[in-house]
């Protein structure tokens, strides 16, 4: 039972990286976009 544990904890561990991944990537994209906008 603990090592299924384990391996759902890894999986999620795995998720959460992807999603902080993207949403990192897709903040940055707006912070230049903000910028770009902002020299208007």
């Amino acid at each position: 039972m603990v090592q299924r544990a384990e391996v759902d904890q890894s999986a999620e561990v795995r998720r959460l990286k992807t999603d902080l991944r993207r949403v990192t990537e897709e903040r940055d994209i707006l912070k230049k976009a903000a910028a770009y906008f902002a020299k208007g």
